[in-house]
């Protein structure tokens, strides 16, 4: 991952480039003394909701307090990447290092300060309205002024995202704006729930797994427990979240398929032992007795009256 160079790039002096950081991201504070010393670059965008910024500097600092969070009442959450050198953020909570292709996190309602001590410095940073993140506010504000560790795995996606964001910030990434903006966003969502560790929502969990069920169903491996393996839960909790839905998951699954097939059954040409194979069931007389109880007729009775 090498320094970035892009015609939206701007050389700019430290006042220039803290009225394009608070015009273009958010209000700061910064460092006056700093400030007036500095020489950079900048490079700023917007994809679809998000605000995109690749900054190239040295020491600097500047801190968001309630002045400058009163500036911004939308809620924001930042994801930043050093691309060089490192960036310390602090908070009522303390102080973390965020250092070289390591994914940090702040959130613009709290107040924040960041140093940077580096002769060379280089950043990339994504802001994400938070109505757009399935995360709550307060597992928002969990994750302000933290660093995300290189073993969630997550967040090396996230850097090489993020990286490739930086190279292509000039009008190369225009035609594609609002899908990379949902793509970046999903990302992270992802980074958000791997790292929350509170109570989950019981509705958007039963959502997310049910969306996990429709992207699996033909796998017949597909069970309680393997999805609860995916979302680190237990089988029997599983089973306790379908029981609320008024039907258990092996239920679930097993009317998916049936839908599913009976798709396949009204458009296709494939013979009936074919799809009851390809949507998970082991034989032809499983899947008849699975799709009658559901459909009242048997399968091949339903492909003639649907034709």
């Amino acid at each position: 991952m090498t320094s970035v160079e892009t015609p939206a790039v701007r050389q700019v002096g430290g006042a220039e480039l803290s009225r394009i950081i608070s015009a273009s991201h958010l209000s700061w504070d910064f460092d006056a003394d700093r400030t007036r010393r500095l020489r950079a670059a900048v490079a700023v965008r917007s994809a679809g909701a998000l605000r995109l910024a690749w900054v190239r500097t040295s020491e600097w600092g500047g801190a968001r307090n309630a002045g400058e969070i009163r500036r911004n009442p939308e809620p924001y959450l930042t994801f930043l990447m050093p691309l060089r050198g490192g960036i310390v953020l602090e908070s009522a909570a303390g102080r973390v290092t965020v250092g070289k292709h390591e994914l940090g996190i702040w959130d613009s309602t709290l107040p924040m300060r960041f140093e940077i001590n580096a002769t060379r410095f280089e950043q990339m940073s994504v802001l994400v309205p938070q109505r757009l993140l399935r995360a709550s506010r307060g597992a928002c504000a969990a994750q302000h002024c933290r660093r995300v560790d290189h073993g969630n795995i997550l967040s090396a996606l996230c850097v090489r995202h993020m990286a490739t964001l930086a190279r292509f910030l000039d009008g190369e990434l225009k035609p594609y704006e609002l899908s990379i903006s949902d793509l970046t966003t999903s990302m992270f969502d992802a980074v958000l729930a791997s790292e929350q560790r509170g109570p989950l929502d019981r509705d958007r969990l039963v959502a997310d797994i049910k969306e996990y069920i429709e992207s699996y169903i033909v796998e017949e491996s597909l069970s309680a427990r393997s999805i609860a393996q995916a979302f680190d839960v237990s089988p029997r909790y599983v089973h306790k979240l379908f029981e609320h839905a008024g039907h258990t998951v092996g239920e679930w699954i097993l009317r998916r398929r049936i839908e599913r097939s009976a798709r396949d059954l009204l458009r296709g040409n494939e013979t009936v032992t074919t799809i009851a194979l390809k949507w998970g069931f082991k034989d032809l007389a499983h899947y008849s007795r699975v799709f009658r109880r559901v459909h009242g007729v048997a399968p091949s009775i339903y492909r003639r009256v649907g034709d």
